[in-house]
């Protein structure tokens, strides 16, 4: 969370060619290029050039009445690893949740998903059956071995940051259970989906509170489940900034959608951007 807009499409309609060593080819990926702007209105016009031909599998240009989005929301992602909620990711939501009360023809309703908590789960899983970062660091030359990385990294010679010695890490634990993670996955995927259909959006936490300081994530390394939860799904999603908390530092949400209803996040990411500021520089610009 950085106090930008960010967009992840909906999956397989953007190529995935020359994404850490991707030819294209690739069916079954969670992996997908998306836009960061400081302003809604520019997720559009760039997700149209990255969509190419298959813009036309999005109704990005469609007229959206936002008061009339089925709103829905979850405050709790359920998993013991991840940090508590935050109290002003909270209010973060509840606010949102408030406008959407008083503005919206129908009611916001809370969305009941015990299964969300194996996120993090699924993610694991999927990303197993992605392509080998042990190779991927050597340039497809070879295979770094993750014992020797991580004892060179506490005698300080590795060449690899703290966030990748984590993924090395992830991989040494044991693995999750592929038919499990398989059958979940499309469970999870479908009861929401059905339940969104093709006007609804769910509110979710963008992280357990706003910004932390540059490096301090990997101090707490599940609290990415937040948002990877909707890799594993392959829904799009759209992290929405809600301005800065009482610290000064940004702070938002993500509004989640059905597959090809990428419409449906930007339009409430841009009604979100009127009423609470959105994106909000880190100093002010002498503009004389």
């Amino acid at each position: 969370m950085c106090g930008l807009f960010g967009h992840k499409p909906t999956n397989g309609l953007i190529s995935t060619k020359g994404l850490t060593y991707r030819t294209g080819d690739e069916v079954d990926t969670m992996v997908t290029a998306g836009t960061i702007t400081k302003y809604s209105e520019d997720i559009i016009p760039f997700l149209k050039v990255l969509l190419g031909q298959n813009v036309e599998k999005l109704t990005l240009d469609k007229p959206i009445n936002v008061k009339e989005i089925e709103v829905f929301y979850e405050f709790d992602y359920g998993d013991p690893k991840i940090s508590p909620l935050g109290k002003e990711m909270r209010n973060a939501i509840q606010k949102t949740i408030n406008y959407f009360m008083q503005n919206s023809a129908l009611s916001p309703q809370k969305l009941n998903l015990p299964n969300i908590r194996y996120g993090g789960k699924l993610w694991r899983y999927w990303y197993s059956q992605e392509s080998d970062i042990k190779k991927d660091l050597t340039d497809r030359q070879g295979e770094v071995s993750p014992y020797t990385e991580i004892a060179k990294f506490f005698l300080g010679q590795s060449e690899y940051n703290i966030g990748t010695i984590s993924i090395l890490i992830n991989q040494m634990l044991p693995a999750e259970d592929g038919k499990w993670a398989q059958q979940l996955t499309d469970e999870l995927r479908n009861d929401i989906v059905k339940k969104l259909g093709s006007n609804g959006v769910l509110i979710y936490p963008g992280a357990p509170w706003s910004a932390r300081y540059h490096n301090t994530a990997v101090l707490r390394p599940w609290n990415f489940y937040c948002f990877a939860i909707w890799n594993a799904l392959k829904l799009p999603v759209t992290q929405v900034p809600l301005g800065l908390d009482s610290e000064g530092l940004p702070i938002g949400i993500q509004v989640v959608a059905a597959p090809f209803q990428d419409h449906l996040c930007i339009a409430v990411a841009r009604e979100l951007e009127k009423v609470f500021g959105g994106y909000v520089p880190p100093f002010s610009l002498n503009k004389e």
